[in-house]
């Protein structure tokens, strides 16, 4: 796992909070400031996703085969 890369993404989702003020500052450009920030979302969701899920797969494997061996 990549935690700077993580951290980075992690940031950059955040400031979606910001979409509100940016459509009000360029009211014209909504549709496709809205539809570039709906992309990047989806972008940066699905990296973060990537990004653990080995992590995730190698933590729930070990704990349904620690279950096993003690059950």
């Amino acid at each position: 796992m990549n935690r700077p890369l993580a951290a980075v993404l992690a940031i950059q989702i955040i400031a979606h909070v910001t979409l509100p003020g940016v459509v009000t500052q360029m009211p014209g450009y909504a549709a496709p400031i809205v539809a570039l920030q709906a992309l990047s979302l989806v972008a940066e969701v699905a990296a973060i996703v990537f990004l653990w899920a080995p992590f995730i797969q190698e933590r729930g494997t070990g704990s349904v085969a620690s279950l096993q061996r003690h059950g």
